[in-house]
Order: structure tokens, then sequence, then C-alpha cells
């Protein structure tokens, strides 16, 4: 055999030995209109499979670092809600005037205008930036109009405190929804919801 033929008989091997050795490529994803998960799914070159016994491990995880969140917070939401009728118990509508007309009534009503209204961008922007920074900004801010109830020394103060705040808390039930689809299957997220879902009856224990 020539030299010639040696040589183009050893390059194929050589040239599929070096293919397979070579460290596939880490992949860019668009994160903005993608799934985080589409990224570490790209990038990811351990096991395609696992056993039931390491996915329920990893579901278990998920709901001991995920559940308690949700829980809380969409609890002290309906605690807010429940809070007015508590403090009418107690002067706020003659500390506030709100005895005249439907003056109480609307300061209830109020926050579902607000609710409806706040609903559909902070949705959108809970698309458009990652949920987790959107979902913390909101209660952030949510707690820091809760706060100014304090200030609101008229029925006028009352109602505009009580609209952003009903434009605040309207984005939080949807992206609870958001986060659970995207943490658990399809099958898992009925569950999943109806146990934070179901703290705003725990949550009536509490009220004075």
């Amino acid at each position: 055999m020539s030299d010639m033929e040696k040589a183009s008989a050893v390059r194929p091997a050589d040239h599929l030995e070096k293919v397979d050795s070579t460290p596939k490529d880490a992949q860019v994803v668009d994160t903005v209109h993608q799934d985080e998960a589409m990224k570490v799914l790209a990038n990811y070159h351990g096991e395609l499979e696992w056993d039931a016994a390491e996915e329920k491990k990893l579901r278990r995880k998920i709901d001991w670092r995920l559940m308690p969140v949700l829980c809380l917070t969409y609890s002290l939401q309906y605690y807010d809600k429940a809070m007015l009728g508590q403090a009418a118990l107690f002067g706020l509508r003659t500390d506030l005037d709100l005895l005249t007309g439907n003056r109480y009534s609307m300061s209830s009503s109020i926050f579902y205008l607000g609710f409806i209204i706040g609903a559909y961008p902070v949705m959108l922007l809970a698309q458009r930036f990652p949920v987790e920074r959107v979902a913390a900004g909101t209660v952030v801010l949510w707690g820091l109009c809760l706060l100014l109830t304090t200030v609101c020394h008229n029925y006028k103060g009352l109602y505009a405190q009580r609209f952003f705040l009903g434009v605040l808390e309207s984005g939080i039930s949807p992206m609870f929804m958001l986060v659970v689809g995207s943490w658990y299957k399809k099958d898992e997220q009925a569950l999943r919801m109806g146990i934070w879902y179901c703290c705003t009856g725990y949550v009536s224990i509490f009220s004075p």
C-alpha cells in the first residue's frame, strides 16, 4: 500500500475521533421570548432519563422551596382584603367620614376597579421580564402601599390608597399560576394551585 493510500485510510478515522471528542458549544437561548428552562435544556449534557424516585425527590424539593412562599404571600393578600371589614368594626367609618351615602361601599368597590385595570399591565410585565423579579417588586410595592393606609385622613385618601392597592395585587394570582406552570408538569399543577389558593380559608381563622 502506498503512502497516499495509507494517509487516506487514516484521515477519516482521525477526523471522526476529533469530532466526537470535541465538546458541544453552549447554545445561546433568548430567555426573553422563551422559557428559562430552554436555556438549561440546550446546554445540558447529562442523562436524558431519570427514574420515578429521582423525579419524586426533585418534586418534593421544589414543593418545600416554592409552596411556603406562595401560600404565605397569598394568605397575606386575602388577609388584606378582609381587613377593611374588620377595621370598620373599630371605627374606620367614623374616622374617615365613610357613613355618608355609599362611601364605605365605594371604598371596597374601588379596590376591584384597580384590580381590573392593573391585571393586564402586570401580567404583561411578568411575561416580558423574569417573573420572579416582577413578583418580588410587586409584593414590595404592595406592602408599601398597604402601609400608607395609616396616613389616610379622609375617604378620598382611602379611595386612592385602595385603588392602587388593587392595581398592585391584581397580578399576584396570575403570576402564581405562571410560576406553578413553569415548575410543575401538567398533571401536578392543579394540586399545587389548590394548595396556595386554599390558604384564603386558613388565614380567616386568624382574623381579629
